[in-house]
């Protein structure tokens, strides 16, 4: 993500403003539900004209998540706003598998199936495979369920994510 920004001429950060490459969503929007918030995409003609003003104060500042010009400006069929593929590990691993394991989860309590201790508790004992325990993630705390998400990076989200799949199988079995 932090090189497609770069070439796309975007800021260079995702923990404030304007950091979505696809819509003009903010930080501190980025926490409401898509069905609760209206946003405006990113189109051609919007961009362009966030980076003639960019170009044209040339003082350096981020406007709408947007730092400068892109590095393939010239490219024929090339825009910025299009052409740069999503980063699926982070979109995935930080956006949508956290979001489905806690609400899982959140059900699975909801249900009597089991209790936030149970839950803190096997996700904190369980052994994880050789090539996977470099990643392991972290407990699953009542917190992370009811409150907030499930936390950890995108490599332990992707590594909890793949034997959480189990884990739900297990649940369906019930």
């Amino acid at each position: 993500n932090l090189a497609s920004n770069e070439l796309g001429g975007f800021q260079k950060n995702f923990n404030s403003g304007h950091f979505c490459r696809h819509c003009l969503i903010t930080y501190e929007q980025r926490l409401i539900p898509l069905t609760d918030i209206s946003f405006v995409p990113r189109t051609h003609l919007r961009h362009d004209l966030i980076v003639d003003r960019i170009v044209s104060n040339n003082d350096g500042q981020t406007l709408f998540g947007v730092s400068g010009d892109s590095w393939f400006r010239n490219l024929i069929g090339f825009h910025p706003t299009e052409s740069l593929p999503p980063d699926l590990m982070h979109d995935t691993a930080e956006g949508v598998c956290p979001l489905i394991i806690r609400a899982l989860l959140k059900e699975a309590v909801q249900q009597r199936i089991l209790t936030y201790a149970q839950i803190e508790r096997r996700t904190s004992s369980f052994i994880f495979g050789f090539y996977d325990s470099s990643n392991k993630p972290p407990p699953v705390k009542k917190q992370h369920v009811f409150h907030s998400n499930i936390t950890g990076s995108a490599s332990q989200n992707y590594v909890f994510s793949g034997y959480f799949r189990q884990f739900s199988i297990i649940l369906l079995m019930i």
